[in-house]
């Protein structure tokens, strides 16, 4: 009882944003939030609104409709994940959903939310979940294309893309003084640690991308999923172009602009493109992996290859992202 009195004088101190389209819901949440001793609650309708506080403000949790009327809730949330809205892409994020079809769901979890609520929502399944990201939030994993709580059921200690992120809402509730200039400096550090790991595995699914493409014009697989596969390159190069902004890697904006500019040369007329213009793509992608991974050798053997393809195809058959999910929740 003691503990319970003390986390809901804590609780006063956590700053709530809710963004939900219904006046009935946020009320109801806003006043049931307030009885387990959350103050600083703000509401909002809006998703143009919100987009504005995040970059006001620094919100300890942030609970979301996906089905916002003036905006996409999902893409919301992988701008916040990936440093492109607010000043904290840790911010424990919860998102209530009504459709609760697989596809949505899919795309929510792979949008990088700590959890998934299915509506209609009683108050007390969300304050379980909130007290379960206080309690046990899960470390973040990064990969190419993701970033967010990891969802293996069995996470190595020693994985190098996992990482202990800031959890405010935690400290907070659980009493942790908060120093604000220590809480910037981390957050600041471990985004330069994810963007240098997505660097890295951004360099080595390109690389893959780039001798799958190579493999299926040698053997005379040219159709419209070429221009498609070729869509990626492109997307996963000027990925990497931004992420090598202003770090140690910006000299290979010009490798990855050449690789750009051939691989939109093959794009235009794939089923007549010079073979050689095909086959320049894999020293250029394998520079670009070798200049990101050290640990390489600078010419990588055909094994080497073959273990890429293999690895980058089963990551893609099963990516790290899962559902799971009970009767009126979804756990993310």
């Amino acid at each position: 009882m003691v503990k319970t009195i003390k986390q809901q004088r804590n609780r006063a101190s956590v700053k709530v944003l809710m963004a939900d389209s219904d006046s009935y819901i946020r009320q109801a949440f806003s006043n049931a939030l307030s009885t387990e001793g959350y103050r600083d609650i703000r509401t909002l309708s809006r998703l143009s609104v919100l987009r504005d506080v995040l970059i006001a403000a620094v919100p300890d949790l942030l609970i979301l409709d996906s089905e916002m009327p003036d905006g996409d809730a999902i893409r919301l949330v992988r701008e916040v994940r990936n440093g492109q809205l607010g000043r904290n892409p840790f911010v424990p994020i919860i998102l209530t959903v009504w459709d609760s079809d697989g596809i949505s769901i899919d795309e929510a979890v792979n949008s990088g939310v700590d959890l998934i609520l299915a509506k209609p929502l009683a108050p007390a399944q969300l304050f379980s979940r909130i007290d379960a990201l206080v309690a046990e939030r899960k470390p973040f994993v990064v990969t190419a294309d993701y970033i967010g709580p990891d969802r293996r059921e069995r996470i190595s200690p020693n994985d190098e893309n996992s990482f202990e992120v800031p959890n405010t809402l935690r400290d907070k509730v659980s009493g942790t003084p908060i120093d604000e200039a220590a809480l910037n400096a981390h957050i600041e550090t471990t985004l330069k640690e994810i963007n240098s790991s997505r660097l890295q595995q951004g360099s080595l699914q390109l690389a893959c991308q780039v001798e799958v493409l190579i493999r299926a014009f040698s053997a005379g697989k040219v159709g419209k999923s070429t221009r498609q596969h070729l869509g990626r390159i492109i997307t996963s190069t000027e990925d990497i172009v931004m992420r090598v902004q202003n770090t140690e890697f910006e000299q290979l904006k010009g490798l990855c602009e050449s690789l750009i500019n051939v691989a939109r040369d093959v794009y235009r007329r794939p089923k007549k493109a010079d073979p050689k213009q095909v086959d320049l793509m894999r020293p250029l992608s394998q520079s670009i992996l070798v200049s990101t991974k050290p640990d390489l050798k600078s010419q990588l053997r055909a094994e080497e290859i073959e273990n890429m393809v293999s690895n980058y195809a089963a990551r893609v058959r099963s990516r790290i992202p899962s559902t799971s999910s009970d009767d009126n929740a979804a756990s993310a």
